[in-house]
């Protein structure tokens, strides 16, 4: 009888990652949101309400997943401003922070209307967020109200931002991250969205960006290859990072937004190019895709991209887990899987049953490489009890 000690998560990612067989699939999630609206409002159920996140990893039988950027922007020649209603929470003159959203400076616990505001020799630029008492509770995030590049005469500041910015290692970030997870988890390296993501998501109104896009605006161009050299540089960077096999864009990629003629012409690209370069010194590429991508579906094995993270498939979008695994099987390899609608208490518990079934099936099938988790993010409203049983079927011992 085999007296082996079981891989670790970590070592499973590791052995996917090069496409190698594992004892189990691979089982990681996100619980960071789930937690922190719990502890908000104090509902985390009774066993698990004084114990650390690692902890309720280990009672769930699950690995723990978490991300982190491995750079910051280096704002030279530029004064940054914060406030939060109305009251100053940080000024600093040529920080080294995320750009253009520095979310991480944000209160996340607080609501109320937080301006940012960068001023240059060029004039100046705000974004506006607003986070209400439900987002707050939630750990959902604040809404933006103004983008930097909401409007044509923001573009000469932006224009004078990204001219002078310097993009900077942040590893410590990224070791604290991995410190934190252990060897039962893994941390995602990420390089910050595609150029033309950023674009789209976080510089302008996605209307106004995607019709500057098809018109081929001569200012979303340029804002295009000043991005691009960017991510260039981002990526240089992040391969200095020892021990990271994976790089990954954070790019919320959703068909609906970015169409498939956007998505040859502007993201293709540059996926394929960054794809080439990873490879040449031993790395793989992944990419967040959480949205609808039934719209890319035969795109996404040509992109270049090696992991399409944070999968999140039929009935949290409109694409079914099979249809996916059925084009995408063979060249791609899927992180997630799991649609969160399958945690919430209104999805009935035989039809939970009945879709793990189908997936496992379906995988088993077939064959090809996953590394199962939740696509998306796992809500405060979740039943983490069905996590539990998720982790039976997969071979665990949970103890909830």
């Amino acid at each position: 009888m085999s007296t082996s000690k079981p891989l670790t998560e970590r070592r499973r990612v590791l052995q996917v990652l090069q496409r190698q067989p594992t004892d189990l699939l691979p089982w990681l999630v996100d619980l960071e949101t789930w937690y922190t609206a719990r502890r908000r409002t104090n509902t985390l159920p009774r066993p698990l309400a004084d114990l650390e996140l690692n902890e309720i990893h280990r009672l769930l039988a699950a690995g723990r997943l978490a991300a982190a950027p491995v750079t910051r922007f280096r704002l030279h020649g530029v004064e940054v401003h914060i406030t939060h209603n109305e009251q100053t929470i940080f000024r600093d003159s040529e920080p080294a922070l995320p750009f253009p959203l520095p979310i991480t400076l944000l209160p996340s616990d607080r609501p109320g209307q937080s301006i940012i505001t960068y001023k240059t020799p060029a004039g100046r630029a705000e974004i506006v967020c607003q986070m209400d008492e439900a987002q707050a509770r939630a750990a959902a995030g604040p809404t933006l109200l103004r983008r930097i590049l909401e409007y044509d005469e923001d573009l000469p500041v932006v224009k004078w931002i990204l001219n002078h910015a310097e993009a900077v290692p942040d590893f410590e970030r990224f070791r604290q991250n991995e410190e934190a997870v252990g060897e039962n988890g893994f941390t995602i390296p990420l390089l910050g969205r595609i150029p033309f993501q950023q674009l789209l998501l976080d510089y302008m109104p996605p209307a106004r960006a995607d019709q500057a896009a098809r018109d081929e605006e001569r200012a979303f161009l340029y804002l295009l290859d000043a991005l691009r050299e960017h991510s260039r540089h981002i990526v240089e960077l992040a391969l200095d990072l020892p021990d990271a096999p994976l790089l990954a864009f954070d790019d919320h990629l959703d068909g609906a937004l970015t169409k498939p003629a956007l998505f040859q012409r502007y993201c293709m690209p540059f996926l394929q190019e960054i794809s080439a370069r990873l490879h040449l010194a031993g790395r793989r590429l992944g990419s967040a895709m959480d949205g609808n991508l039934k719209p890319l579906l035969p795109l996404i094995p040509q992109a270049g991209v090696d992991v399409v993270l944070s999968f999140m498939p039929a009935p949290s979008s409109p694409l079914p887990f099979a249809e996916a695994w059925h084009a995408w099987h063979e060249e791609l390899i899927i992180w997630g899987g799991i649609p969160p609608a399958l945690l919430e208490a209104g999805f009935p518990e035989d039809d939970f049953y009945t879709w793990m079934e189908d997936m496992l099936t379906c995988i088993e099938r077939e064959g090809g490489f996953i590394i199962l988790g939740v696509g998306g993010q796992i809500s405060g409203s979740a039943d983490i009890q069905r996590l539990a049983r998720i982790s039976e079927r997969l071979g665990r011992r949970p103890e909830l």
